[in-house]
C-alpha cells in the first residue's frame, strides 16, 4: 500500500525498509535521487512546511479535526432552497438521514455526494428533481457537488432505503459528461 509505504519513508530508521520498493514508487513520480537516511525525509518535509496546518502538531490535528466529518457538519453543508411542500418534505427526510448516519456511512454519503470521504467543500447543493418509480433515487454530481434529490418520497422509510441501496455499494459508476 503507498500510503504505508510514504509512512515507513517517515520513521527515523529507514534501513528496516525494501529501498527497492520504495524506489519503485518514487519512479511513478520521475523521482530518480538515490535514497538514503538523510535525503528521504526532506523532501517530503519541505514540501508540507508550506501549509499552514503543517507548522506545529498541533495545528496539524486541528486540521484533521475540521476535515473530519460530523453528522453536525455535513448539515451544515446542505444548501437547498426547497419550493414546494414535496421539495421540504424530500429535504426534511435527507436532513432525518443524515443525523442517524454512523461515522462510516457518513463518509460513504460525502464520498457519493463529494467524491471524498472528508469534509472538502464548503457546501453540497440539493436540488429536486420530479421521478417516479424505478428512477426515484439520488444522483450525485461530486464536480459541483450537486445532489438531484426527487421531490417524490412518500416518507421517511423510502428515501432511507434508497440512499441505503447507494450507500451499501462501494463502487460508484462516475460517468463524465
Amino acid at each position: 500500500d503507498e500510503e504505508e509505504l510514504v509512512e515507513q519513508c517517515l520513521l527515523p530508521d529507514l534501513h528496516e525498509f525494501d529501498s527497492k520498493e520504495i524506489e519503485d514508487f518514487l519512479e511513478q513520480f520521475n523521482c530518480r535521487t538515490v535514497l538514503n537516511e538523510n535525503n528521504c525525509q526532506k523532501p517530503i518535509l519541505s514540501e508540507l512546511n508550506v501549509y499552514q496546518p503543517f507548522q506545529s502538531f498541533e495545528e496539524l490535528e486541528m486540521f484533521y479535526d475540521s476535515i473530519k466529518p460530523t453528522n453536525k457538519k455535513v448539515l451544515h453543508l446542505l444548501q437547498a432552497k426547497p419550493n414546494t411542500e414535496g421539495e421540504r418534505d424530500a429535504l426534511k427526510f435527507l436532513q432525518r438521514y443524515i443525523r442517524g448516519l454512523d461515522t462510516g456511512n457518513l463518509g460513504h454519503f460525502l464520498r457519493f455526494t463529494t467524491g471524498a470521504d472528508v469534509l472538502i467543500v464548503n457546501s453540497i447543493s440539493v436540488s429536486f428533481i420530479k421521478v417516479n418509480g424505478i428512477f426515484k433515487t439520488a444522483v450525485a454530481h461530486t464536480c459541483g457537488p450537486v445532489l438531484e434529490l426527487p421531490c417524490t418520497y412518500q416518507d421517511f422509510c423510502e428515501l432511507r432505503n434508497v440512499f441505503n441501496n447507494i450507500l451499501a455499494k462501494p463502487d460508484w459508476e462516475l460517468d463524465i459528461v
